[in-house]
């Protein structure tokens, strides 16, 4: 005859106890996911306001070791940039250039979600940054920095007018690429 210690411990798990267990799984994954979610299209428009950020740190270091002006053009409506030599500082890719593009980003493509912005005179078409043999944007901006935006889901670059409004955003991540005669730097409004 089997002790009443041994039948108790060969039973196993009741039905109930494993629906339970199934939905706490369930229960869990889900909360994980919406975080994990939101914190995705966060991180989309950190990725993409630190790519841009390194490509204008690209070309402006590679003007100041050709020795060559260096433009990065920057399209805000599809969020698409691209940078190149400008032989003659003029900010368009001249058939006297040559073909040498440094390289052709679309955000949009890049980090789905994500729009782009620009924080400047509103009678300039599209930002374009060129720097000179010695690093510096060249013509010198009017303003002291100029800044490029990029937001993620849920905000609209007309309702962001100036750097404060981008850090005050609180429902979504807004960063800001600024970029002032030979500095880049990105402030996002989340801290980090």
């Amino acid at each position: 005859m089997k002790s009443l210690r041994q039948t108790l411990n060969n039973r196993g798990y009741t039905l109930t106890e494993s629906m339970v267990v199934v939905a706490l799984v369930a229960l869990m994954t889900g909360v994980g996911y919406s975080g994990f979610s939101s914190w995705i299209t966060k991180e989309k428009a950190r990725g993409a306001a630190n790519l841009f950020a390194g490509h204008l740190r690209e070309t402006r270091i590679r003007a100041i070791e050709k020795h060559a002006c260096h433009t990065l053009t920057y399209n805000p409506g599809s969020a698409f940039y691209s940078a190149f030599l400008d032989t003659n500082c003029d900010r368009t890719l001249d058939s006297d250039d040559g073909d040498f593009t440094i390289m052709q980003v679309n955000a949009d493509k890049e980090f789905p979600g994500v729009t782009g912005g620009y924080l400047g005179d509103a009678n300039l078409p599209d930002p374009d940054f060129t720097y000179d043999v010695r690093g510096f944007l060249a013509p010198a901006p009017a303003a002291q920095s100029v800044s490029v935006l990029f937001l993620a889901e849920g905000i609209q670059p007309d309702t962001v007018a100036s750097l404060t409004d981008c850090m005050n955003v609180d429902s979504s991540v807004c960063c800001a690429v600024t970029v002032s005669l030979g500095d880049v730097s990105v402030r996002c409004n989340d801290g980090y």
